[in-house]
């Protein structure tokens, strides 16, 4: 699993990304996969608002192992990068 904190939409408040899915548990365990991704907007007052995932611009249903923002990448303010296990690094540019 993986996080990250960071105004996402330049409003002042903190927005926070997360992923995660765990495939690799033991036999006699299901592997843990329900997970797409979220991020929870900074509303205020520490609350937080889920997107979804259309609104958000971010989508990781894989066995997410970290996450990671990359800034001011080519008129992009983020990019976030999604680190899969045994699988593609996803790359995505969140809405504003």
């Amino acid at each position: 699993t993986g996080s990250a904190i960071q105004d996402l939409d330049k409003d002042g408040k903190k927005d926070i990304v997360l992923a995660g899915n765990l495939y690799d548990a033991e036999v006699e365990t299901v592997r843990h996969d329900a997970s797409n991704g979220c991020v929870l907007k900074g509303t205020g007052d520490q609350k937080f608002k889920a997107l979804p995932p259309d609104e958000a611009g971010f989508y990781a249903p894989f066995n997410a192992k970290d996450v990671k923002l990359l800034s001011k990448y080519e008129g992009a303010d983020f990019l976030i990068l999604v680190s899969n296990n045994d699988f593609f690094l996803q790359v995505m540019r969140p809405n504003k």
